[in-house]
């Protein structure tokens, strides 16, 4: 298989991703393409709707005032040729030449209908503009509409010179018809009845011609008047008093978005696709952006993954020849073979220490392997935090007492207990406080100290060691990290013991971490959540920390993890 076939069968499966980066980083590119071009269209399109809807309430209103202002001119002019002493009089004297002359609807009259309503049970008479004949004419207006006319001036006070108006149906068409009281200049008596005063009626038909003349430039030109409403076409009902529709004013609905598109869609059409265009051309730099650092990726996968199986081999290679060559220095130092010369026994010695150095590396490396590949178990049950730290302290105390410095301890005044891995946790312990005791001066203390802290429980152990320069920061726990790097360091060690210690804290969801002042000395400590003790119904024997080893832990069956912690196995960059 070529190195493009491999890359193309591994890109996009790093850290369990179901599709290769680029692919999502394109899909994703994709869509944001498509959302901004359903955005701008959309936009568009709500823009123009919006706009159109706002022009069609625009002539609603328009028409409504028109047709308001029609209503208005004819109950002024109403109201104008009723309030007439000379009318009033012609109408008493029955003089219907003079009314003729002065009232009667005729081409080219403000009115298409006059009605005169005289009192006294006379008939109602009066001319219409399209009969050329000077003879009044009886029941031009039907009586119930004049019933309805009346009803709507006799609601207002009899000395007011008001008219009144309606729409209404004569022969077909559809008038509006106007009424006012005729009353001479000077008024009438204050007892006069309201059935002895006369009244006047005018109209106007809603022709084609008069609609004509209604309506607004720019939004409305077209009205219309029918019997009912029409599909496309925006309307007004026409309604007489009783709220019965006579008919329904008609006009094409404005859309002036037809007009806006018509100027600003070509120039939106060229933005949106430059826009597209510019979006294509970044995504294709991203995707191969993407997929280089998916390639980077997958080979810092593979090369990651062969350092831990070089170094998980070489491990397992070397325990055995190790633990052999250990075994037989340990014969000669122990003096089971004989005594030997003292320079021999100096040299094995030697030997000795840098073996057991050795075998406390390759421990640590298969341990540090099996946490890459999470192979590592933890049995986590309720731990007595006290005991734990007995315990460490038992195994570094030779280590301690090697470089004559002091252990002292202090514990809060209850038992305090955690949820951990007793194992685990005692092996955090012991490899902080092994670097404590490894970086103080000959002569001086290490404190441990246990206490609850409103996170929790904490475990700080502090020593008056060199301390730690305030530029490493975290590196501490970094792998094979060295406060002090050079040749020439006084304390050795291969930096891991404190990522180890870091590693097993995350596991546990707890906290490690250190203040330091350099030639002064460090605390470090860990916190854990305090949990309630154990019942003691529940109690069962402890297991050994063989027995809480991980499974995969692949030392001979039956051998048993060395009890004493080598201080060398310790993260030295970490140490004070």
């Amino acid at each position: 298989m070529t190195k493009h076939a491999r890359l193309a069968n591994t890109r996009g499966w790093i850290k369990g991703l179901q599709k290769p980066l680029s692919e999502n980083i394109r899909n994703a590119l994709v869509a944001v393409t498509f959302a901004l071009v359903a955005t701008i269209v959309g936009l568009s399109l709500w823009i123009s709707n919006e706009h159109d809807r706002l022009a069609l309430n625009s002539s609603h209103q328009m028409v409504e005032g028109a047709l308001a202002g029609l209503v208005q001119r004819l109950e002024s002019r109403t109201s104008d040729d009723a309030f007439s002493t000379e009318f009033y009089a012609a109408i008493l004297e029955d003089n219907r030449e003079w009314i003729y002359s002065n009232v009667a609807a005729v081409e080219g009259k403000a009115s298409d209908i006059s009605v005169v309503i005289t009192p006294g049970g006379r008939p109602d008479f009066g001319w219409r503009s399209d009969i050329e004949d000077p003879a009044p004419i009886t029941g031009l207006i039907p009586q119930g509409t004049l019933a309805l006319l009346n009803a709507e001036l006799d609601g207002s006070p009899v000395g007011d010179r008001i008219a009144r108006s309606i729409y209404t149906q004569i022969g077909g068409d559809i008038w509006l018809l106007s009424m006012a009281r005729v009353v001479p200049w000077e008024g009438v008596a204050p007892d006069t009845p309201d059935s002895a005063i006369p009244r006047l009626v005018l109209g106007k038909a809603l022709s084609p011609d008069l609609l004509a003349t209604l309506g607004a430039p720019f939004l409305v030109d077209d009205l219309r008047l029918g019997s009912r409403r029409v599909e496309g076409m925006a309307s007004l009902g026409l309604r007489d008093p009783t709220g019965k529709v006579l008919g329904y004013v008609t006009w094409s609905p404005p859309r002036p978005a037809q007009s806006v598109h018509a100027q600003i869609g070509p120039p939106l059409a060229t933005v949106t696709g430059l826009t597209v265009i510019l979006l294509g051309i970044a995504a294709s730099h991203i995707v191969g952006s993407a997929r280089r650092l998916e390639d980077a990726l997958i080979r810092a996968k593979g090369a990651n993954r062969a350092k831990s199986q070089f170094l998980a081999t070489v491990s397992h290679e070397l325990r055995t020849p190790v633990t052999s060559i250990k075994g037989s220095l340990d014969l000669i130092t122990s003096g089971a073979l004989g005594d030997a010369p003292k320079k021999y026994t100096d040299i094995a010695g030697i030997a000795k220490t840098n073996t057991d150095r050795l075998a406390a590396l390759i421990e640590d490396l298969l341990e540090i392997q099996k946490m890459e590949t999470g192979n590592l178990d933890y049995h986590f049950g309720t731990v007595r935090v006290s005991k734990a730290v007995e315990r460490a302290i038992r195994l570094t105390r030779p280590i301690a007492g090697d470089s004559q410095v002091k252990i002292n301890t202090s514990y809060a005044g209850e038992d305090l207990y955690v949820c951990g891995d007793q194992s685990r946790l005692e092996q955090v312990i012991t490899n902080v406080l092994s670097n404590a005791i490894k970086f103080s001066h000959p002569g001086g203390e290490v404190l441990v100290e246990v206490h609850e802290t409103s996170a929790g429980v904490r475990v700080s152990v502090t020593d008056h060691g060199v301390g730690i320069p305030a530029a490493v920061g975290d590196t501490v726990f970094a792998p094979f990290g060295q406060v002090d790097s050079s040749d020439t360091r006084a304390a050795g060690g291969t930096g891991l013991g404190l990522h180890i210690a870091k590693r097993i804290m995350d596991a546990h969801h707890g906290v490690i971490d250190y203040r330091s002042v350099e030639g002064v000395g460090s605390t470090f400590f860990i916190e854990l959540d305090r949990v309630a003790a154990p019942d003691p119904a529940d109690a069962r024997p402890e297991h050994s920390s063989a027995a809480q080893r991980s499974r995969t832990d692949d030392r001979p069956r039956g051998q048993r993890a060395p009890a004493k912690p080598v201080p060398d196995r310790t993260l030295d960059p970490l140490m004070d």
